[in-house]
């Protein structure tokens, strides 16, 4: 793939102009996307070291209202 030579902006067409723009566009999405792609892992695990365990007892501590709801509805 040939490398792309940038030369004076002022020698370029407004359609080149735009087809470097989208470009530099393009490098810097890649670039976020591989920041992104190490940082999600991480981030998954870190949920599920610390928020997944949250969710678990508040499921069972709503499990055990629901119960006593029940016990105190049919006492």
């Amino acid at each position: 793939m040939e490398k792309i030579i940038k030369t004076d902006n002022a020698s370029l067409s407004e359609e080149q102009k735009e087809f470097y723009r989208r470009i530099e566009e393009i490098k810097r999405l890649q670039d976020e996307l591989e920041k992104l792609s190490v940082q999600i892992p991480k981030a998954i695990q870190e949920y599920t070291r610390t928020i997944h365990p949250i969710a678990q007892k508040i499921s069972h501590l709503e499990k055990l209202r629901l119960e006593a709801i029940d016990e105190y509805c049919n006492a």
